[in-house]
């Protein structure tokens, strides 16, 4: 560096006169070995690192890593490879600096999830659903974060208290590098049937008075279910308490149904109602007497029949037991006449009964009785005696033979003599 001024001397001796001044500058400084403020490393897989120059940061200062490309004028050199780069500057008078070697570590290794284990949500709605996870690589101690976050994780990376959806579960190591993947927690499929509890025993129970029928009650069955609450499990009922049955065997049944459309073992038990009411009968007649028929030991008699009404069976369905009918032939003195009804049920109602009694108010008829006798006395004596043929007799109820006779005088008997009136 100075001020000059130069002569030319050719071959021969001559000599030019001095040049004009020339100044020549002094040399530019050289830039320093660059200096690193931040040099970060690659935290993550796939993650890259960066360099930052501090020093020098002259005006027109452009930096390399290589060597050779000079175009970088923020000192910032950022998705680095792993390596070693020689950092150096050059001013803006084309100086170069000396290098600073930095190295580029390798990446960390990628985090990668084992397969999880997974408890399916044993009912619907339920929040019993288990993720059991982990995971390898990254930098240090992994931590498990899951989305939505809901359940406890306890310990890490266990989740419970899960219900039935998607989950993404998160890994992050202690470089606060993450790693993603989603879990499915199903529900296991519910094929488990309603239990039926207390299930009622066969009912038997007499009709109601009057009726053919019968309101009969029990304590209805309750249910249990894996899944489904017994208020909302869904009831077939044939039939329900209070309700009225026929007489005869009627099936009650009841089933259950579960949110999952499982249905339980049907419930079943019958309700036998027994027709006990007897038939009445109504216009039961009232005792007749009555006279014989003419010339015979007996009459017709006739009346009204009584009726029956049963709870069950029709009237015109009623089964009579009678022990004479209207317009039988009775004999003279008294006949119980009897009347009984059954119905369907062999249900016999009380007995209708009533005498019919046949007086006999006709005589005995005599008959051939002797015409007047007129006869001698018999020798010596004041009398005589008489003989003759009885006469005979015939009633319509009493045999001859056992007709009893009131008689005067028999055959044989000896008359004084005058007129003696013979009575039978």
């Amino acid at each position: 560096a100075g001020t000059y001024n130069f002569t030319v001397t050719k071959v021969g001796g001559c000599t030019s006169l001095p040049s004009a001044t020339v100044v020549i500058n002094p040399q530019p400084p050289t830039p320093p070995a660059p200096t690193l403020g931040t040099i970060s490393q690659p935290l993550c897989a796939g993650s890259t690192g960066t360099i930052i120059v501090s020093a020098p940061i002259w005006p027109g200062m452009t930096y390399s890593i290589n060597g050779s490309d000079y175009t970088n004028t923020t000192g910032i050199f950022s998705l680095l490879s792993p390596g070693t780069y020689n950092v150096t500057a050059k001013s803006a008078d084309g100086c170069f600096s000396p290098g600073t070697s930095v190295t580029i570590n390798p990446q960390p290794s990628d985090i990668t999830f084992t397969s999880p284990a997974i408890t399916n949500v044993t009912c619907s709605g339920e929040n019993d659903g288990i993720i059991v996870i982990s995971a390898s690589g990254g930098t240090g101690l992994i931590t498990y974060t899951v989305s939505p976050n809901v359940g406890t994780q306890s310990p890490s990376g266990t989740f419970n208290n899960l219900t039935a959806q998607v989950y993404t579960i998160t890994a992050h190591d202690q470089n606060g590098c993450t790693k993603d993947v989603n879990v499915t927690v199903g529900t296991i499929p519910d094929v488990t049937i309603p239990i039926i509890i207390g299930c009622p025993s066969n009912i038997s129970q007499s009709n109601d008075p009057g009726q053919c029928s019968a309101i009969v009650n029990w304590t209805e069955p309750t249910a249990s279910d894996n899944c489904t609450s017994s208020t909302n499990l869904v009831w077939s009922k044939s039939h329900t308490p209070g309700s009225t049955f026929p007489v005869g065997t009627t099936l009650v049944t009841y089933t259950a149904k579960d949110a999952a459309n499982n249905i339980s073992a049907a419930c079943s038990f019958t309700v036998t109602i027994t027709d006990n009411e007897i038939p009445v009968i109504n216009g039961c007649p009232a005792n007749i007497v009555q006279s014989n028929d003419a010339g015979l030991c007996s009459a017709v008699v006739t009346w009204i029949e009584p009726t029956g009404v049963d709870n069950c069976t029709p009237s015109a369905n009623l089964v009579w037991t009678k022990s004479h009918t209207p317009g039988s032939t009775f004999p003279v003195g008294t006949t119980t006449v009897v009347y009984l009804a059954k119905d369907a049920a062999n249900n016999l109602s009380t007995i209708c009964s009533f005498t019919v009694t046949i007086t006999d108010n006709e005589i005995p008829v005599i008959n051939c009785c002797p015409s007047n006798i007129t006869q001698q006395n018999d020798p010596g004596q004041c009398n005589s005696i008489v003989n003759w043929t009885e006469p005979t007799a015939s009633d319509n109820c009493t045999p001859s033979a056992n007709l009893v006779w009131t008689k005067s005088h028999t055959p044989g008997s000896t008359f004084p003599v005058g007129t003696t009136t013979v009575v039978y």
